[in-house]
């Protein structure tokens, strides 16, 4: 990879860990996340995406998906069975050549309007609607994005007063929510009185970055969303850049201020950081005073396909010889995936 890349990549040893994780049980603490296997499906069919040759014949025309035809019509069949009244669930399926069919049974419409009736007069997005129709859970970030997403891949070019034309969501209610949630370090947060956090940063300037975004090929773009959603965006850099992070435990430290007082703890902040063999972590954090994620603990689906997502971006090697696909940082997806997101959404719109 172009990148820097002291260790190595062994994408033979990624693959048998997704490959497990896809076809046999999870390991025991995944437990209590049962609730959520449709978030942990996203993840491990993503990696395995990401990690499979590109779906274009002519550049690796001999190359097998990791993703076989089997495993699509399984997985679709468990997203499907997941239906609501209120809306429709479907993952992307299929080849190039039958994309524009992957969103064949989507309730579009349906979920069109189920997601408006998500969003708060704030701007911000819940989690469910309660029986009084009130809207619950928090006003985490992850939820703009997912909004965003949504809206994206569902909604298309459709004008008003045409067949399948859905009310659109407040979209400058929610850039305005996004703009509220620049803390005083730069980062975001729920709101400016929170504690920002990385990733908080990345749905809030995803969300925006989605508003902005074309809706279809044919559409023009929208009115910008990122720099009025932002306020500082310098600030905000300067943040992201501070994630950078490194732990060295003195041998005879029996404290935290004799680690300060030694010099052992390296503040986050911009530049590059030595890979030392005796750190305890080296890499990013989320947030101020915390330990790196993607550390040498025990993997997890989450953070494992993020590390993954991180090295796709980064790799600027020419695509012959990238070991990842070419990545979608906006959509958090493999350029691939997203080509046929577009294919299924010009499908759903031509069959209604």
């Amino acid at each position: 990879m172009a990148t820097s890349d002291p260790g190595g990549f062994d994408k033979a040893r990624h693959i048998r860990y997704w490959q497990r994780c896809h076809r046999s049980i999870l390991p025991i603490y995944y437990t209590p996340q049962d609730s959520i296997r449709l978030t942990l499906s996203f993840f491990i069919l993503s990696a395995l995406d990401v990690l499979s040759p590109s779906s274009d014949p002519t550049s690796n025309p001999n190359a097998a998906p990791l993703i076989t035809d089997a495993d699509r019509r399984t997985i679709r069949s468990f997203v499907l069975s997941l239906k609501h009244p209120a809306g429709a669930l479907a993952a992307a399926d299929g080849n190039d050549d039958d994309a524009a069919g992957a969103f064949a049974h989507v309730d579009r419409e349906g979920t069109l309007r189920w997601l408006r009736t998500l969003q708060r007069p704030d701007g911000s997005f819940g989690e469910v609607v309660d029986a009084q129709g009130n809207v619950q859970g928090g006003r985490d970030m992850r939820c703009c994005y997912l909004a965003a997403t949504i809206r994206w891949c569902l909604r298309g070019d459709v004008a008003e007063g045409d067949d399948g034309w859905v009310e659109d969501i407040d979209v400058e209610g929610l850039i305005r929510h996004v703009r509220q949630a620049q803390t005083y370090d730069g980062g975001m947060a729920e709101s400016s009185q929170h504690e920002s956090h990385a990733g908080y940063a990345y749905c809030g300037v995803a969300a925006l970055a989605l508003l902005e975004r074309p809706l279809a090929e044919s559409s023009t773009r929208p009115a910008p969303a990122v720099k009025p959603g932002i306020p500082s965006i310098p600030a905000l850099l300067k943040f992201l850049a501070c994630r950078q992070f490194a732990y060295i435990e003195a041998a005879d430290s029996e404290s935290e201020e004799e680690d300060l007082e030694t010099g052992n703890y390296v503040e986050g902040k911009p530049g590059p950081l030595s890979c030392d063999p005796d750190a305890l972590c080296v890499g990013y954090n989320g947030r101020w005073n915390k330990n790196a994620d993607t550390t040498p603990e025990a993997p997890d689906v989450y953070h494992a396909y993020l590390g993954l997502a991180a090295l796709a971006i980064m790799d600027e090697s020419p695509d012959e010889a990238r070991q990842l696909k070419p990545f979608d940082a906006e959509l958090c997806a493999s350029v691939d995936t997203v080509r046929k997101i577009e294919k299924a959404r010009a499908g759903l719109l031509r069959r209604r």
